[in-house]
């Protein structure tokens, strides 16, 4: 079974995916701006080089990740697709269950999942 991304028209719709594309870009921007901020002060520092060393690890990230946007678009909208295929599932069983044997001894597995 197939399941539908719900961020899809987000990436279909041309002027939304410019939008995001713009604001992907500025904060790529800003990434490389903190960048070369962090790798001048590695370079000129004597003490706090870890804090410098975790900037530019950090900017790199988000460089990464605002490049790359339309993957982790599509990442996050299948795995809430699943997330709610499996919620759904869990609760059409726990209605099944309540059906079938009422509030009793036999749905306490179920209502055990439930609580969880």
């Amino acid at each position: 079974m197939e399941f539908e991304n719900p961020f899809y028209w987000w990436i279909a719709n041309p002027g939304i995916n410019f939008l995001l594309s713009l604001i992907f870009s500025a904060i790529a921007f800003i990434g490389v701006v903190y960048f070369v901020v962090n790798l001048v002060f590695l370079s000129s520092s004597e003490r706090n080089k870890g804090k410098h060393i975790v900037g530019i690890l950090f900017s790199l990230l988000v460089i990464g990740f605002c490049l790359r946007w339309e993957w982790f678009l599509n990442f996050i909208g299948n795995l809430s697709s699943l997330l709610t295929k499996g919620i759904g599932d869990i609760l059409m069983q726990a209605v099944y269950y309540w059906y079938l044997y009422g509030f009793g001894e036999e749905a306490r597995p179920i209502l055990t999942l439930l609580s969880i």
